[in-house]
């Protein structure tokens, strides 16, 4: 059976044990990044930084410099503009809740009222009643809008939270080099077994 990587050999555009090997690169994770990629594209000569990472740190890090200088006007702007975003959206969700609450009712209704034409049909109905229940919950999203805190929280909160962010984006960028060194490495060596 013809594969896509054997397909090359097959349609002659693959003549060689060092081109079907550099072929095969593209089904191991060290060339994960190309995988979205035709086959017909090489491997290049090296990986390099995917700029996600980098601009996800310096945002981040703009972020963290924005709440540490903010004066506390701007401040309680944005504190109250995030609030009131937060009832919008609760009050939004609430709707929707309810219409699905309708919704669910509805259908419960028909559903209880169904008769199963056997003992075995009687699990059908079982399930039916179980899905909908498990969805089919009062809640109030109002009750989960964050909680009003004074300023000098609220900047310790964000700053806190943004510090943290570029804590964890610093990580994932040096694992990103790390992990491009090892493939760079990796396919330079593939590429000196060749010679």
């Amino acid at each position: 059976m013809i594969t896509c990587y054997t397909e090359k050999i097959v349609n002659g555009s693959i003549s060689t044990g060092q081109d079907f090997l550099m072929l095969c690169v593209r089904a191991l994770d060290i060339a994960c990044s190309m995988r979205e990629k035709p086959l017909s594209e090489p491997l290049p000569e090296k990986f390099e930084e995917d700029d996600y990472y980098v601009q996800s740190l310096k945002d981040a890090e703009v972020e963290l410099v924005k709440y540490t200088n903010m004066s506390d006007d701007e401040l309680q702007t944005e504190m109250d503009a995030e609030y009131k975003q937060a009832e919008q959206n609760a009050d939004e969700r609430a709707i929707k809740h309810q219409q699905e609450k309708l919704a669910y009712d509805k259908v419960r209704r028909e559903v209880l009222r169904w008769q199963p034409p056997t003992e075995v049909h009687e699990n059908l109905k079982k399930f039916a009643l179980e899905q909908i229940d498990s969805c089919n919950r009062d809640y109030d999203p109002h009750a989960y809008l964050p909680q009003r805190v004074d300023l000098k929280t609220y900047r310790a909160e964000k700053i806190k939270d943004a510090a943290y962010v570029v804590i964890r984006h610093t990580e994932r960028l040096q694992t990103m080099r790390e992990s491009i060194d090892y493939k760079n490495k990796w396919l330079a060596e593939l590429r000196a077994s060749f010679n």
